[in-house]
Order: structure tokens, then C-alpha cells, then sequence
């Protein structure tokens, strides 16, 4: 059974980095001035933008995370990705 997506996601990306291949879920991230270190992920899951609506999302890639940190607490997260073909 697929575990369902939060209601909610940071509405800014709270990893670096991302490319045509999103390699694995980060290590670490700070939000709301905190740090965590992440020791368990899965991911990514890669979303494309509306491109059919709008035409500056087509190239809007976001690859998204799910991560549970040290202290249990878990996360959804994202890093803006690139299209791998421009």
C-alpha cells in the first residue's frame, strides 16, 4: 500500500541541488530555522508543471521526497529539478 501525500508541502524548496537525475533523498535540511538530518527517504518523485495551461511550466520539475529524520518526525519534501531536454 502506497503511503498517501501530505496535505501540504514548504512553498519553497528546502533542498539544493537536482538535475535531469535527482539522485537520492537529501541528507539534511533546515526549516523554520532548524536543522535535520534525515535517516530514512524515498523518493524522488518527479512532478511536471501544467504545461498545458501555461506555457512557463513546462519546463517546472520538482522531484518530491518523503523523509523521516532522527527524531521520527517526517516530511515531505522538494528540490527544484531541470528537464532533462530543452
Amino acid at each position: 500500500m502506497e503511503t498517501p501525500r501530505p496535505p501540504a508541502a514548504a512553498p519553497r524548496s528546502l533542498v539544493r541541488g537536482g538535475g535531469p537525475d535527482a539522485g537520492p533523498p537529501p541528507r539534511r535540511f533546515t526549516w523554520r530555522r532548524q536543522d535535520y538530518r534525515v535517516v530514512a527517504g524515498d523518493g524522488p518523485e518527479r512532478i511536471h508543471g501544467e504545461w498545458w495551461r501555461n506555457g512557463r511550466e513546462m519546463w517546472a520539475v520538482r522531484d518530491y521526497f518523503r523523509v523521516e529524520t532522527q527524531d521520527g518526525m517526517r516530511f515531505w519534501l522538494f528540490r527544484r529539478g531541470t528537464a532533462s531536454t530543452r
